[in-house]
């Protein structure tokens, strides 16, 4: 809601003609009458399964919700733009006459609709039918705006929906069958003298006609298809095998995994790393998962119980992109928690925006009264890596430093360091 109180709603998204015959989305939602534990799933109060790209901003047009169909329309992710004006995550591209009619329709009517071509991360036009409506609070004051964008066209086809899915989830069966999922790893480092101390292991598909996949690409494909705890059981045997052999070379090295939402509900996930750090003799304390305060309270029970027991393996665990989400703070003493790490959106706006840098702040400050670790990401300049160091943070990962890898190469940068 806009006075930051959450609701759960089941919500249903459909196609419509609007006035003038202009095609349109029409959202639907009303108070769930039964199965109300099932829409924890709810995180940012719009369901993974409807189509539309859906954006909703505050009266800065700075972007506070962007779902996973915006994900895979726009390339971004949310944890990356939330907090960002619009206009420069998703520019409009094309008519600026056009445009202007479209803000002028808004101010004064409250809604607008039509055709709009914008500009995805990877510099490519997609054209969507679009609708925008303004929010306003109880006293009738501006809000913010949410936005519904369907694409046309071959745009469909490009937004990776779900209905061409189960092709690629054909092709990944057989890819990880075939060895076709890669590890590759980012390097953590001590912000002081940027030595090396962790990595962080990312993977990737190295598709036989699509080329090298990013995760972004086909991890949803892997979680529709039920092959998310196959692949994440694979990352994390390749990674504690390479970290392994990284200490038979008197290189050490702590090792990060990302954990999503579905593995943290899998009531099998601590008994899958327990027996995977007995066959590789990964010592537990070198191998911490990296979960988002979004998969925390998806199934708030199963997330306590699960991290219970991963922490009673010797395992670490660390919230990603702290800040970005709907966690409470409460949920900090709740789960066994020994880190928190710096979104990158905050880390950005260091020494341009005073907000983030109060929030870095903030964040380092929370941390060590907890007595928790804390490692900034996206770091890629020496004045960030300057600033956040005399914030009292101490480690640190982005471009800075390195890009993610294949082994190999991390192998010589380490000994370089």
């Amino acid at each position: 809601r806009v006075d930051g109180q959450e609701k759960q709603v089941e919500l249903a998204s459909k196609p419509v003609l609007w006035d003038e015959r202009q095609h349109a989305s029409q959202l639907t939602m009303w108070e769930p009458v039964r199965g109300a534990d099932r829409l924890q799933q709810v995180a940012t109060g719009i369901r993974v399964d409807v189509a539309e790209a859906v954006v909703i901003v505050d009266t800065n047009s700075r972007i506070q919700s962007f779902n996973e169909s915006a994900e895979r329309l726009y390339g971004w992710r949310e944890a990356e733009v939330i907090g960002q004006e619009l206009d420069v995550v998703i520019p409009w591209f094309g008519n600026d006459a056009d445009r202007d009619t479209a803000q002028r329709r808004l101010r004064e009517e409250g809604r607008w609709h039509g055709r709009a071509a914008q500009r995805r991360r990877d510099g490519g036009v997609v054209h969507v039918l679009a609708s925008t409506t303004l929010l306003t609070d109880g006293s009738g004051q501006p809000a913010g705006a949410i936005s519904v964008n369907r694409p046309i066209g071959d745009d469909v086809a490009s937004a990776a929906d779900p209905a061409g899915m189960p092709a690629l989830g054909d092709d990944l069966r057989r890819g990880l069958a075939n060895d076709e999922l890669v590890v590759v790893y980012q390097p953590i480092v001590r912000l002081d003298d940027a030595t090396p101390v962790g990595v962080e292991a990312l993977v990737r598909w190295d598709h036989p006609t699509r080329g090298l996949l990013l995760p972004g690409e086909f991890i949803e494909v892997a979680e529709r298809t039920g092959l998310i705890d196959q692949l994440g059981a694979l990352v994390v045997e390749l990674a504690c095998r390479q970290v392994q052999q990284w200490r038979a070379a008197g290189i050490d090295l702590y090792l990060s995994v990302n954990v999503s939402a579905r593995q943290l509900a899998d009531v099998c996930l601590p008994a899958r790393l327990a027996d995977i750090l007995q066959r590789t003799g990964l010592n537990p304390e070198q191998l911490w998962i990296e979960i988002t305060e979004t998969a925390l309270v998806e199934d708030l029970e199963q997330a306590r119980t699960g991290l219970h027991q991963i922490d009673e393996l010797g395992v670490h665990v660390s919230i990603d992109d702290f800040g970005t989400g709907w966690a409470s703070l409460t949920y900090l003493h709740e789960f066994p928690v020994h880190a928190l790490k710096i979104d990158q959106v905050f880390v950005d706006g260091l020494g341009r925006r005073p907000c983030d840098e109060a929030i870095v702040k903030s964040i380092i400050g929370l941390a060590r009264e907890l007595g928790l670790d804390v490692v900034a990401e996206g770091i890629e300049t020496l004045d960030q890596r300057a600033l956040l160091y005399q914030l009292g943070c101490e480690k640190g990962q982005g471009y800075l430093f390195g890009v993610p890898v294949p082994a190999a190469e991390l192998v010589l940068m380490a000994h370089r360091s």
